[in-house]
Parts: structure tokens; C-alpha cells; sequence
């Protein structure tokens, strides 16, 4: 019999046995149920997130990765112990990490060894180090995944605790000429003053290499940044759900859209939104920025009154299983853009329309925002508003594209678009107050984000649904009033 089981049998003939009051009887009882819902509470890891990659594809990737490096190398995978800038989430599970193994709590690396290393007999080519967890710890923060958990959620086979890890990586080096380090080790010395444990692993490998003359260390794998900007089919469908569920939160703006409302409340809306559609986080703060603020192209405040016959941009997105979304769009306070907001709205959309027909397999990167740049150059010169193009990048000083994936800005090598990229195409015309044009065009801000998918033929606008047109717009707006 199952030991639980058994201990649970011995409570309950203890019980009838002996001869005791009915208020310890009661007492009893209480306890007994007590220890119940404590096996019941403690015995299970309940994992992060409801979906995520097959393990046989995240095994894939491992073994892709592991062999694109030199037999005598290794690499060495950090976890994110503290958040990432774009998306200010504590606990948010490192990129590289999750992408090679599916896992998600702090203080854990993935050791990817070409040639193997011998582990109690074992010859074992990936390694996974984990904070295996005080009970105390427990207690305060809930049950972490330990080396069963990840065995039967991951599939890995080998799981060490990371306070191996010293007497581990003076293992490593007695057998390997290069050590490669995830490209996260620029936020972990970000962070560094947190004295967090993968800070102090690089403090431990830096110190160890000193010692070892031979060794290189390198601080990023190419091969690895090259593997996670082209898309697999489960990504690819992992992303989609995070723009899905981001497109509720816009159509529900949409529709409560009006003047005299803070724009935290539009915050609020998008949010819940997320969350309750199966969302765990925001891909990155919410920008909600109505009036003089549509102009600051990342304004995270939301804490203004929205007033009539203004613009609101929103740039917002969901983060599903550990994929974001990216979205962006601008809309009439009032229900209708008026003359002035809809020419430079209709500019930035034609941008935005032209940059996506340069999204194409072996485009430059940059040629998305090459062609947005030049409509957004000439209608303004039409308008009077700039005198030369050199003037566009006052009103338009951002890049109109970047990967999207397992981070908002994902990796990518910026060189050549190639199928299984997924960029983001978000041009945007901005006029502050005071600018150097006539006062009609001061206060409109406006910017248009949609999140294309490159393939081996036409590009796929993965958000393309959510109204993009003003007659769209207006009319989504207008759906509250029927």
C-alpha cells in the first residue's frame, strides 16, 4: 500500500480504537483533515504555465544547440533571477532557459555539454541545476519544481542542486577549451548588487577561469540567438494565442472608449482582459497615452484624464506561456478622429501598410523601416510640417521594427529577415506641443503596431484583425451606443 495511504488508514483505526471524548473525537477529525489537505497542498508542483512546448521539441532544440558547438565546448544556460527592463516581472523565467527546457522558477542553469560529462557513472551531454527547496522556503513561498517535477514536466533526465554547481563547473573545465554563457548575463550584472545566485555564479566562473589560462569565455552563442529568432510551428501558435488574447483587451477599449476617464482605467481594462483569458503577464507595462501624452512614444504613467477630441495610443500586449504580443493602436477619445488627427493617422497607417510589404524572406531587416520612413518623410514635406527629411526624425525617432518572442524585443541578428521571424512593424508620427510646425498638428501622437509573421512567400499580419482603419476604428468605438 501506497505509505500516504497507510499512514491515512492508522489515523482513521486509531479513531475507532480508542476510547476518547467526543470533543477530541472532533479534534481528531479536524486533524485528520488538516493532513489531508496538507498531502494534498505539498505533494503536487503546479507548474507556471497551463501551456507550453512538447518536451520531444524542447529536446530537439537542446540537442540542435549542443551540436552546433565545438565537441570541446559547453554551454552554460542562466536563469533569470530578477525581471527583464521590458517587461518589470519579478520572477519572469529567463528566454533561453524556458526556450531549451520548459522551466520556469528562479536560481536554476542548463549545463549543454557536446562530449559529455561523467555524473555518478553516467555519461550525461545537458544537466539541469536547480534550488532544491528548504521546507521553510516552502512555507513562505509555495513548492518550487524539484528533480521529480522535472523529470515528469521537462523530461530531463539528469537535475542537479545548484549548490553543485562550484564543484561542477571545476568539473567542466578540466575537459573543455570554451564556455559559452547565455546572452542574459547582461541583466544579471544589471542586477548584480541583488547578490542573486546566478550573479554569483558568474562571479564563481570568472574567478575559476582566472585560474585557467586556457579556457575562453564567451558571453553569448550565436547559434543559440540564431535558433530562437527563426519560429517553430509550436511558437508560432503560442504567440498567436498571446495576440488573441491581447485583441480582447483592445476590442473591450474599443468599446468603453470616452472622455473624462483616466487613462489607468483603459490600463485596467486591457489587464483584466489578459488575466482572464488565460494570460499569467503583461509582455511589458501597459502604454495608454491620451493628449500631449500620444507623443511620448513609451509613456507608462497612465495617470491622466482623458479629455475630449484627443488621441489615445495604446501599446499593449499579453504574454501567453512565456510568448508576447505586441500591439499597438490609436483612437478618437470622442468616437471620431478629426480632420487634422485623421491625415496623420491615414500617413502612419500608410506607412505601416507599405513597411509590410517589404517584410519578405531575405529582406534586409531594415527594409521595413526604410519604406516607412520615406511615405512618412514625403507627406509630412506635402503638409508643410518638416522642410527637409532629415526633419522626419523629430516626429518619427524610433526604428519601425524588432523580433518578437520570448521577450517584447526578442533576439535576432537584425541581418536578413528569414521564414520563422516574427517582427513587429509599429511606424508612428509624434508632435508635441510647441513643435516647429503650424499649432493645428501639436498634440497628435499616433503609432500603428501589428506583429507579422515572415514566410517563404507573402507575410502574415498576425494581428491584422483588430480595426486598423479609421472607419474601422470608428466604428468599433461607436458599437457602445447601438
Amino acid at each position: 500500500m501506497n505509505l500516504k495511504l497507510l499512514n491515512i488508514e492508522k489515523m482513521k483505526l486509531s479513531v475507532k480504537v480508542y476510547n476518547i471524548s467526543t470533543h477530541s473525537r472532533i479534534v481528531i477529525f479536524l486533524l485528520f483533515i488538516l493532513n489531508i489537505s496538507n498531502l494534498i497542498c505539498s505533494e503536487k508542483y503546479i507548474y507556471l504555465y497551463k501551456d507550453k512546448c512538447p518536451n520531444e521539441i524542447l529536446k530537439g532544440r537542446r540537442e540542435k544547440v549542443t551540436s552546433s558547438i565545438s565537441i570541446n565546448s559547453a554551454l552554460l544556460v542562466l536563469s533569470a533571477d530578477i525581471g527583464y527592463p521590458d517587461n518589470n516581472n519579478k520572477l519572469h523565467p529567463s528566454p533561453d532557459l524556458y526556450y531549451l527546457s520548459g522551466f520556469t522558477d528562479p536560481h536554476a542553469a542548463l549545463l549543454l555539454i557536446p562530449n559529455g560529462l561523467n555524473i555518478n557513472g553516467k555519461n550525461c551531454r545537458e544537466i539541469l541545476l536547480i534550488n532544491i527547496q528548504a521546507k521553510s522556503d516552502e512555507k513562505w513561498h509555495g513548492k518550487l519544481m524539484d528533480a521529480e517535477s522535472a523529470h515528469e514536466i521537462l523530461g530531463i533526465d539528469e537535475v542537479i542542486d545548484i549548490k553543485e554547481m562550484t564543484k561542477l563547473i571545476g568539473k567542466l573545465v578540466k575537459t573543455i577549451d570554451t564556455l559559452f554563457i547565455s546572452s542574459n548575463i547582461k541583466y544579471i550584472r544589471q542586477y548584480h548588487q541583488m547578490q542573486d545566485s546566478c550573479a554569483k555564479a558568474i562571479d564563481l566562473i570568472e574567478c575559476i577561469f582566472k585560474n585557467n589560462s586556457k579556457i575562453i569565455l564567451e558571453n553569448s552563442n550565436k547559434n543559440l540567438i540564431k535558433s530562437r529568432s527563426i519560429k517553430d510551428s509550436c511558437e508560432i501558435s503560442l504567440i498567436k494565442k498571446a495576440i488573441d488574447i491581447s485583441s480582447k483587451g483592445f476590442f473591450e477599449c474599443f468599446k468603453e472608449m470616452k472622455p473624462d476617464m483616466p487613462e489607468l482605467n483603459y490600463e485596467a481594462i486591457m489587464e483584466f482582459q489578459f488575466r482572464s483569458n488565460g494570460a499569467c503577464f503583461n509582455a511589458f507595462p501597459c502604454i495608454i497615452g491620451s493628449g500631449p501624452n500620444s507623443t511620448h512614444a513609451h509613456y507608462i504613467e497612465n495617470k491622466r484624464i482623458i479629455k475630449d477630441n484627443e488621441l489615445v495610443v495604446m501599446d499593449c500586449g499579453a504574454e501567453y506561456s512565456g510568448y508576447c504580443a505586441d500591439i499597438s493602436r490609436t483612437i478618437p477619445s470622442g468616437g471620431n478622429f478629426n480632420t487634422e488627427q485623421k491625415i496623420i493617422y491615414n500617413i502612419v497607417l500608410e506607412a505601416a501598410d507599405s513597411a509590410f510589404t517589404a517584410a519578405i524572406a531575405f529582406n534586409k531587416f531594415k527594409d521595413p523601416h526604410l519604406k516607412a520612413l520615406m511615405i512618412i518623410q514625403k507627406r509630412l514635406s506635402e503638409l508643410g510640417i518638416i522642410k527637409n527629411d532629415d526633419d522626419a526624425k523629430e516626429y518619427f525617432y524610433h526604428g519601425t521594427s524588432h523580433y518578437l518572442g520570448l521577450d517584447v524585443h526578442d533576439v535576432g541578428e537584425k541581418e536578413l529577415l528569414e521564414p520563422g521571424n516574427i517582427i513587429t512593424i509599429e511606424p508612428g508620427i509624434y508632435i508635441p506641443e510647441n513643435s516647429n510646425c503650424d499649432k493645428k498638428w501639436w498634440n497628435i501622437g499616433v503609432r500603428i503596431e501589428d506583429d507579422i509573421l515572415v514566410t517563404k512567400g507573402q507575410p502574415v499580419n498576425m494581428s491584422g484583425f483588430i480595426p486598423r482603419t479609421v472607419q474601422e476604428i470608428e466604428n468599433s468605438i461607436k458599437k457602445k451606443d447601438k
